[in-house]
Parts: C-alpha cells; sequence; structure tokens
C-alpha cells in the first residue's frame, strides 16, 4: 500500500474540522517548560494525559488522512498532487512578488531619505540660486500666460481683451525695465560713494604729506641756521677777511634760499587750503546725503568717518612727539 505518484502530501488536509479546532485551540499544559506550569504530582499527570490524548487524537486522523488518500482513484490523486504542486507554486510566485515588492519599497525608501539629507543640508548659494531660478520662472510663466491669452484672443478676434493684454505685457516690460533702472542707480550711487570715500582718503594722505615735507624744510632750515651761528661765534675770531667773503656769499644765498623756502611754504599753505575746502566740500556732502539716508547707512558713514578722525589724531600725535624729539637734539647740539 507504499504511494507511487510523488512525495506524501501535507498531513492535516483530510482533517475532520473538529480535531483542528481543538488541536489549535485547545491548550496543551505539558510542553517541556516544567517550571511555569506545575506546581504539584496531580497538576503534572493531568496535563501529561491530556497530551497524551491530543497526540492520539492527532496520529488517529493522519492515519485517517492516508487511508482516506489510499482510497482515491488513481485520476483524483493526480488531481490532488498536482493541484498541491499549483499551490505551492503559486505560493512560491506570491512569495517572490512580495519580496520584490519589498525591495522596491525599500530602495525608495532610501532614495526618499537621502534626498531629505540632501535638503537640510542645502547651502546658502543653492537656496540663492534657487530663489532665483523660481523668480526667473515665475517671470517666463507670466509672459507666456499672457502670450497665451494675446493668442487667444486674436483668434476669437476680441480687440478690447487683447489690447488689455498687450497694454497689460507693456506695463510689466516697463516695470521690469524701472526695476533694472533703480539697480543700476543703487550700484552707481554705491560706487560714487565709495569713490568719494577713496578721493577723501587720497585727500588726507596728500595733506599728511605735505606737512611731513613742510616740516622737514623748517627742520632743515634751523639746523642750518644753527650751524651758521655756531661757525659764526668760532671762526670770527681765526680769520676775519675769509668770514666776511663767505658771510657775503652765504648772506646772498641764505636769502636766495629763504625767497625759495617762502615760495615753497607759500605752495604748501596754498595746497593746504585746497585740500581743507576739498574736505570741507566733501563734509558738506556727506551732510546733506545724511539727510536722505536710511539709519545703517548714516551709522556705517559714522564709523569711517569716526575711524578717519582717529587715525589723523594718532598721526598728529605722532608727528608732535617727533617734532619735540627732534627739538630736543637741536637744544642739545646748540647747548654743545
Amino acid at each position: 500500500n507504499s504511494r507511487t505518484l510523488g512525495p506524501k502530501p501535507y498531513r492535516g488536509a483530510f482533517l475532520p474540522s473538529k480535531i483542528k479546532e481543538e488541536k489549535f485551540k485547545e491548550k496543551i499544559f505539558y510542553n517541556g517548560d516544567i517550571t511555569n506550569f506545575v506546581h504539584r504530582g496531580s497538576d503534572f499527570k493531568q496535563g501529561l494525559d491530556v497530551q497524551r490524548t491530543q497526540e492520539a487524537k492527532l496520529q488517529q486522523a493522519m492515519d485517517d488522512d492516508d487511508k482516506e488518500f489510499y482510497q482515491m482513484s488513481e485520476r483524483d490523486r493526480k488531481l490532488f498532487l498536482l493541484k498541491e504542486k499549483c499551490m505551492d507554486e503559486e505560493k512560491r510566485k506570491v512569495d517572490k512578488e512580495y519580496r520584490m515588492d519589498l525591495m522596491k519599497t525599500i530602495k525608495e525608501n532610501d532614495k526618499l531619505r537621502d534626498q531629505e539629507r540632501s535638503n537640510k543640508m542645502i547651502t546658502v548659494e543653492r537656496y540663492v540660486l534657487g530663489r532665483q531660478n523660481n523668480a526667473i520662472q515665475l517671470k517666463e510663466d507670466y509672459k507666456n500666460q499672457i502670450r497665451d491669452i494675446l493668442e487667444t484672443k486674436r483668434k476669437g478676434h476680441d480687440l478690447l481683451a487683447f489690447n488689455n493684454a498687450l497694454s497689460e505685457l507693456k506695463r510689466y516690460d516697463e516695470m521690469e525695465a524701472n526695476k533694472l533702472d533703480e539697480l543700476n542707480e543703487n550700484i552707481q550711487q554705491k560706487q560714487d560713494n565709495n569713490l568719494s570715500y577713496r578721493q577723501c582718503l587720497k585727500i588726507h594722505r596728500d595733506k599728511l604729506r605735505l606737512d611731513v615735507i613742510d616740516q622737514v624744510v623748517k627742520e632743515k632750515h634751523d639746523k642750518e641756521m644753527a650751524r651758521q651761528q655756531w661757525e659764526d661765534t668760532n671762526e670770527r675770531a681765526v680769520n676775519k677777511d675769509r668770514l666776511v667773503k663767505r658771510g657775503l656769499s652765504k648772506t646772498l644765498a641764505e636769502k636766495k634760499q629763504v625767497e625759495l623756502d617762502k615760495q615753497r611754504v607759500d605752495k604748501i599753505a596754498e595746497e593746504k587750503k585746497n585740500i581743507e575746502n576739498k574736505i570741507n566740500d566733501y563734509y558738506e556732502a556727506l551732510h546733506k546725503k545724511s539727510l536722505t539716508d536710511t539709519d545703517t547707512e548714516k551709522k556705517e558713514r559714522l564709523n569711517k568717518v569716526c575711524a578717519d578722525i582717529q587715525y589723523r589724531k594718532s598721526l598728529e600725535r605722532q608727528m608732535k612727539e617727533d617734532e619735540a624729539r627732534r627739538k630736543n637734539k637741536v637744544d642739545m647740539y646748540v647747548r654743545d
């Protein structure tokens, strides 16, 4: 009575429903973990008896299943085995499709997670470029929409709507042109402000340079006069004739030098006056401009002017210290 048509069928396929319910509903007491259920010897024996009865019922159902299978006709057996095979293949196919869908879902979730992570780490440049691209795209969409309206109204011979759309398009173009003009004016104004600030700095540097030149000329003249006085006091008794001749030549040279120094000093004073006039004009223009500027621009300009004044004060202090140091040296030289 052995089977010759293939493997044994799934045991329990022809199991009666009552035994199935008892098998899956009734709780078997002894399951190998004695400490969880066994508290007294009677309970253990009762649970063991229940388990043995359940095993006997299951064995009887399996025997009935085999007996029913053996009592089938040849055709029914083949159909049953074919059905079991088809069910296994269908189950395998469903499992494969489920796994493929699951892998696809996992990959999509990974892509979404990477995209969210990249969006979280977005940079300022990408944000600005995105905003610019959005503005450009909105502008193009608006123009395309107006052109579509023009095209549809032109086809429908609606002149009023056509003229309205045309005027709207012209107004938008004028608005864009005005925005560009304002932007260019702002850029030009900033460039002019920077240029005027550079010019003011250049004027201050020229003034400081002229002050230094004037100081050097005065010191040179003072040294020459001190040296001449020292020579006059020391050489007058040695060689009076030679001193007289040299004194005449020196007197002429000194007169000429004094005239040159006077011209140079007058020129420097005139340049200083021009520079001071330029500075006054610059500050007056700044004052006029500050009446129409915003608070931030006023604050920036005030900081620049304060820094410039502080720089000039430090230079003046340093020049005074250098002048005092030179005077001390000249006094020591004359005293010796």
